[in-house]
């Protein structure tokens, strides 16, 4: 398995999180979509942040975010950590709760 598509599935905060925690036992996955799950504000950011902050992540190339609820201050978060990661090389936040222009 190496693409998870939960897309429009209504995935909860609580949700996304768990998903985050079983990704960190042993993650083999390269694409992740959480896209239009109205996931919200800074907390989604935060624990994605992470994650790809550990060696867990290292096969991770692209994550899909767009179209939740993810504010200015989650979008921040996010882009700090690619700084410190070398590996992912899509993140799609459009369609969140941020200006277009933050996004690039």
């Amino acid at each position: 398995l190496r693409t998870i598509n939960f897309g429009h599935n209504h995935i909860s905060l609580s949700g996304a999180i768990q998903l985050i925690e079983t990704l960190k036992q042993e993650c083999h996955i390269t694409s992740l979509s959480l896209r239009n799950n109205v996931l919200d504000g800074s907390g989604v950011a935060k624990a994605f942040s992470e994650f790809l902050l550990l060696p867990a992540s290292a096969s991770l190339t692209s994550l899909d975010l767009s179209y939740n609820e993810i504010d200015e201050a989650g979008v921040q978060l996010l882009i700090a950590a690619l700084e410190d990661n070398n590996t992912l090389i899509d993140l799609k936040l459009q369609g969140n709760c941020c200006d277009d222009e933050l996004l690039g």
